[in-house]
């Protein structure tokens, strides 16, 4: 994606749309899609761009807190399927 495009993306969600977590979400699906292909700063400075500090610090909260979620979700997810992964390993070489 462009930068010009996200650029675009962020003030057209952060102008249009009035101060609610719709804004975030928005803001927050936007910076994920491209997190891979900017990094973290290129996004900081589009944000910089585009939102004056205080929506900014809210949209950042918002993301760090859905970042949080989102490592306690895949840790689970990994714990689990490694105590999937043993009991089958442990019932293949139980003797029969």
């Amino acid at each position: 994606m462009p930068h010009s495009a996200l650029t675009y993306s962020v003030t057209h969600y952060s102008s249009s749309v009035a101060p609610t977590t719709f804004r975030f979400l928005a803001v927050y699906s936007i910076t994920a899609q491209v997190q891979h292909l900017l990094g973290s700063s290129e996004i900081l400075k589009m944000l910089d761009m585009c939102l004056d500090h205080q929506k900014r610090i809210k949209v950042l909260d918002y993301v760090q807190k859905r970042e949080k979620e989102k490592d306690a979700k895949l840790r689970c997810g990994i714990v689990n399927y490694r105590q999937a992964d043993l009991r089958d390993r442990n019932e293949h070489n139980e003797p029969k």
